[in-house]
């Protein structure tokens, strides 16, 4: 199975009123630590897309090992970020999605995604944190259409929700994917940790 990844960086932090990927925790910047644990894996392609903060963003990740997208459009909201990382992915088997706010993903989670997708023929394994179903998720081609047709501020999730209804996604539990930085106090809290 041949996995590429997406990750969104390209959201202005509205509500935090700063770069939330420049973010500082354990020494590297919030998106540093995506790209390094993402890049650990033999992943056929890993994208990170771009968007409000591009000029701040792109020089921490020149050394690395990501296909830079601009999403020129970011403004439309996320669903146009996926849609842009997922034309540079689409021939592979299935992407996985991340979001560039989430501290705590590692490996052990990332491998428990991507054994669950060989051992099974369901679309999506979804991460389950709480009563939340989100991402990290991996999308096998089979929904890729359903991708393509998000629009506005709507993400994944939807998608997730969608076809966990008809008992079509695996879900991997891991309840630290609950922690996104969306505010300072989150930040804080995340600090204080």
């Amino acid at each position: 199975m041949k996995i590429s990844t997406i990750i969104l960086a390209a959201g202005k932090s509205a509500r935090l009123g700063q770069p939330k990927q420049l973010l500082k925790y354990e020494n590297q910047t919030l998106i540093e630590r995506i790209v390094s644990t993402v890049t650990s894996f033999d992943f056929e392609k890993n994208v990170v897309v771009l968007g409000a903060f591009t000029e701040k963003i792109q020089p921490i990740l020149a050394s690395t090992n990501v296909e830079i997208i601009i999403n020129k459009n970011w403004q439309k909201g996320m669903s146009s970020s996926l849609k842009k990382g997922l034309e540079q992915v689409e021939n592979s088997d299935a992407i996985l999605v991340f979001l560039s706010d989430q501290p705590f993903i590692n490996t052990e989670l990332i491998n428990g995604i991507i054994t669950a997708a060989k051992s099974t023929n369901l679309p999506i394994i979804a991460t389950k944190y709480g009563e939340v179903l989100g991402v990290p998720a991996l999308f096998k081609k089979a929904v890729f259409e359903d991708l393509k047709a998000l629009e506005k501020q709507v993400g994944a999730k939807k998608i997730i929700k969608k076809y966990a209804k008809n008992n079509q996604v695996v879900f991997v539990n891991f309840e630290a994917a609950a922690v996104d930085i969306d505010t300072i106090e989150d930040y804080e809290k995340l600090l204080n940790t």
